[in-house]
């Protein structure tokens, strides 16, 4: 079959006398974007006129079922139910009604010819549903047809007892006005007492979603399983049956309904009430008062409503909200330093023809109007006017606060209040400034503050051991705009042992907490059903080492006491093990993994000491896999046998073939080997480790997530049992003095930081010599980008909507445009992680397509990325590259702002190649023509 725009027809034919339960199976034969063939089924029912054939969509599945069924979809208590079956007069049946398990009726019944009906009264005490089971027996050699002597059937019925149901009623103005209350009363139909609780919703938010108010009532009387089971013999001891016998095919899962695409686009604030419970006697009404603000568009108020005895009910209603003088404005998501923006206001008019309004704009925060703040507006006719603000951006980053008031005749008022972030689209920039104090010494330590005003932190790192610059590289790992599973660890993993290093103080406690507990939390969503974890959202192939790392963050989170649900750890184990006991491989990067997971497995105690010798007879080994084998077999209480492998083992770890395929590097395989001695317990070899670990992270040089996260992970625990004796440190500077007392390896302290040079006075009272380092990280202007070219090379090209090259800036606001972008791999290898981000400038809106297809009309061409991630103002899109390959992405906006703006630098990477990357810098657009008609509506220095 051919499928066009996601439908396809084809006609099937069951011939007289054929009937029964039937699957259609549909296979889609291209494999889809994954090359596997997806296929999909239905089980459907087909009827013939007469006794033999009658189904109902109950029975007839097999040649022992006997087909039943009822006269009505649902019965009211005290209703005539009546179920029929076909007979014959010669048989009798054994009828019995049951509803969970508990039989409420049973009797004998003599059989009619042709069919048979057994007839009861609906009960309370049957609600929701019942089972009728029927034993239709026939005569012994009886010739009137094949069927067997005894078959047997079922068929549920729905009773429903209105004493059940509540029936609210909301009483609602027909419309509202913003910034004015109004009263909205609530009772119940029959005058019932009840408890509820009253929603108010902007109904733009609720179609996002095609949001339905719930109805407690189908979720307490939906459809009871059937608790009875039955066992007999009787087919087998008297079986006078010449048919052929067939088995049920039945498959799993569900149903949803469809809104029908109820989506409202709003462009006002949200509005998002919820008032209760309350408690509204029996006969009585309840009035609440509610007021929306600044709000225009419609609102539904939704009622839930229940009682102890198990009566529940809902109740919903829209309401417009509108006033005779409404105004909004609209504004970028973004603002950039230094930008002009022009910021429309619309305004509906509803006060007679030659109307006027004031309009004023009022600013707080990083901005200032241009011109007059208040606009005198003249309505001809009712309806909608328009006039703008021009506004100028300072160059520093923080918020804008735009206010909008309308005044017009009779004190009519409408106000408007929106918040705008102001951020600098260039990549941030740590600096570190480091000195040995020693003891009973003074000194000053001064930093430059990388960024613009209001971008900057620095904190003040002081160590009894060589320092592992955490505050720089921990800020890095926070701040990395990427999200993948491995960096979404990463992010967290080193958070679990801030505190064997530090002393935190509660706040810091409280986020590392915050932070470790988001991180278990959102592994569920990279977990497939096998128990292991993929690197994106949504794709299939689990990823060996990945799976390994996410569950050794689990099992250590839930050592310091986090909350890991067993659903996510217990698969995540059970993915490993079987992993473990089916490996089989010689290359060195498959060594690695299998060490890390016979390491993960022992560390939550489900050594497989099987998997684990094994393993040993296959080497050589990297060295950070004997390493972690050794580990293991410690945590196994095999300590011997852990000795006798280090000893063997090799003093420094080597680059070996597929190390970039376990996401590894020098750095990060060091940091195995120490996590293993502090497993170990032997703080005399891993010494040296951790001094060199401390070097690479006091550098300069750039390293992958995975790199710091392990380095972090492993030195943060050597540090709190490496550090000795104690120190007090006494600090001042500009923004206040305190005095640092070292009682565990380090300590952090955050200062204030504005613009400029931040220079910090250090004493140390005590005789220990301190590392002390000041770390500044902040966001600079943007345009001081360099273009770069490493390994990658990156060519954008700006088209109009003949997909003719224009220049942005050039090109009238109100404008389509078409950003196509080229990444080229130059650097002579296999790239797999690849990352494209693409910012707008802030008076931009980004189309949220499914883009940088080949072929977007062509669902069975191949994806060009692996994921794609598109927010407010940029996208985000990871892909791979082969040696020499070019990959070309397509992104569609629209100039929907007037202005001059900040065209942010293009930057592609290899985000476990931290050499390779290439940067388009940044450049400023200045304010294109208007048109005669409106439309209304490089990675900087790595720390």
């Amino acid at each position: 079959m051919v499928v066009k725009n996601g439908r396809a027809s084809w006609k099937l034919r069951i011939n007289y006398p054929e009937w029964g339960r039937y699957l259609i199976r549909v296979s889609d034969l291209s494999g889809g974007s994954t090359g596997q063939a997806h296929a999909a089924g239905s089980l459907f029912y087909i009827d013939w006129p007469g006794w033999a054939g009658r189904g109902k969509g109950e029975g007839g599945g097999s040649a022992v079922m006997l087909s039943m069924s009822a006269d009505k979809e649902k019965y009211a208590v005290g209703e005539s139910v009546r179920v029929s079956f076909p007979s014959n007069k010669e048989g009798r049946a054994y009828v019995t009604v049951e509803r969970a398990g508990r039989v409420l009726r049973e009797e004998w019944i003599e059989a009619k010819d042709g069919n048979t009906v057994y007839e009861f009264k609906a009960t309370a005490d049957m609600a929701p549903n019942v089972y009728v089971h029927a034993s239709f027996v026939q005569p012994h050699l009886q010739t009137a047809n094949d069927l067997p002597i005894r078959l047997y059937g079922v068929v549920p019925v729905m009773v429903e007892d209105a004493a059940t149901r509540l029936v609210p009623v909301i009483a609602a103005p027909a419309a509202m006005e913003p910034m004015k209350k109004a009263t909205i009363k609530v009772s119940e139909k029959g005058g019932k007492a009840m408890t509820y609780t009253l929603a108010v919703v902007d109904e733009g938010l609720l179609g996002i979603t095609r949001y339905a108010t719930p109805d407690p009532w189908n979720e307490f009387y939906k459809k009871e399983a059937s608790l009875l089971a039955s066992f007999d013999l009787y087919k087998d001891v008297a079986g006078a049956y010449s048919g052929k016998l067939q088995t049920l095919l039945s498959i799993g899962g569900s149903e949803f309904s469809d809104g029908g695409g109820t989506r409202k686009i709003s462009r006002f604030p949200p509005v998002v009430q919820y008032l209760g419970p309350f408690q509204l006697g029996r006969g009585a009404q309840a009035s609440h008062e509610v007021e929306l603000g600044a709000y225009v568009g419609a609102v539904r108020f939704m009622v839930v409503a229940g009682t102890k005895e198990g009566a529940y009910g809902r109740a919903e209603t829209e309401v417009p909200v509108r006033s005779e003088l409404m105004a909004y404005l609209t504004a970028p998501r973004v603002l950039g330093p230094g930008e002009k923006v022009t910021v429309p206001v619309s305004l509906l008019g509803f006060m007679g023809k030659d109307a006027q309004a004031t309009v004023t704009l009022k600013v707080e925060g990083a901005a200032t109007i241009v011109g007059r703040d208040s606009k005198t507006v003249n309505f001809p006719v009712e309806g909608e006017q328009e006039t703008s603000f021009q506004l100028n951006v300072a160059d520093k980053v923080g918020s804008v606060r735009l206010s909008v008031e309308a005044i017009g005749p009779g004190g009519r008022v409408s106000r408007q209040r929106i918040d705008i972030q102001v951020r600098s689209p260039a990549v941030p920039v740590t600096s570190v400034t480091e000195t040995l104090l020693a003891g009973k010494a003074s000194g000053t330590i001064e930093a430059g503050l990388p960024g613009i005003a209001g971008s900057n932190e620095a904190w003040l790192e002081m160590s009894l051991v060589p320092p592992i610059d955490l505050s720089g590289r921990l800020s890095y790992l926070l701040g990395y705009p990427h999200g993948c599973g491995e960096q979404t660890v990463s992010k967290a993993f080193p958070q679990l042992f801030l505190a064997d290093a530090m002393n935190l103080t509660p706040e810091q406690a409280e986020a590392a907490r915050v932070n470790v507990a988001s991180g278990v939390t959102r592994m569920a969503g990279f977990q497939t059903t096998s128990g292991g974890f993929v690197f994106w959202p949504g794709s299939y192939e689990e990823s060996p080492w990945l799976s390994a790392y996410v569950t050794h963050f689990l099992v250590m989170a839930k050592r310091q006491g986090f909350t890991v649900p067993d659903t996510l750890l217990d698969p995540a184990l059970a993915y490993l093990k079987t992993q473990s006991s089916a490996w089989n491989a010689q290359a060195d990067f498959a060594k690695s993994e299998q060490a890390y997971r016979l390491y993960v497995l022992a560390l939550a105690g489900k050594p497989d000491i099987a998997s684990m010798n094994r393993f040993m007879e296959y080497g050589p080994h990297p060295a950070a896999a004997l390493y972690q084998v050794a580990a293991a077999y410690a945590l196994a209480s095999l300590r011997d046998r852990a000795q006798s492998i280090l000893r063997e083992a090799p003093a420094d770890v080597k680059r070996y073939a597929g190390i970039e395929r376990v996401y590894g590097s020098e750095l990060r395989d060091r940091a195995i080997v120490l996590d293993a001695f502090n497993v170990l317990g032997d703080q005399a070899r891993g010494l040296p480790l951790f001094k060199r670990i401390a070097e690479d992270l006091s550098s300069s040089k750039g390293w992958s997530t995975q790199d710091l996260s392990y380095a972090l992970i492993a030195s943060l625990p050597y540090m709190k049992q490496a550090a000795r004796g104690s120190a007090s440190v006494r600090y001042s500077y500009d923004g206040g003095s305190g005095t640092v007392a070292l009682s565990k390896a380090m300590a952090r302290v955050p200062l204030t930081a504005s613009a400029g040079l931040l220079p910090v006075t250090l004493i140390n009272d005590g005789t220990t010599p301190v590392y002390a380092r000041l770390v500044a990280t902040g966001t600079p202007k943007p345009g001081e980008e360099q273009s770069r070219s490493q390994g990658l090379t990156l060519n954008a090209r700006y088209l109009d909507a003949s997909e003719a090259v224009v220049d942005p800036g050039k090109l009238a606001f109100g404008s389509d445009l078409i950003v196509e972008i080229a990444v080229r791999n130059t650097s002579g290898d296999q790239l797999s992680d690849t990352a494209l981000t693409f910012r707008t400038p802030s008076g931009w809106e980004l189309a949220n397509l499914r883009i940088g297809r080949s072929g977007d009309d062509d669902a069975s061409a191949p994806s060009l990325y692996d994921y794609q991630d598109t927010r407010d103002d940029r996208v985000m899109t990871y892909f791979g590259l082969k040696t020499g390959e070019t990959k070309r992405f397509r992104f569609y906006v629209n100039k929907t702002y007037e202005g001059d703006f900040f065209l942010p630098a293009i930057i592609a990477e290899a985000m476990y190649a931290p050499g390779v990357l290439a940067v388009i810098p940044g450049k400023r657009l200045s304010a294109p023509p208007v048109p005669s008609r409106v439309n209304p509506n490089s990675r900087g220095q790595r720390p």
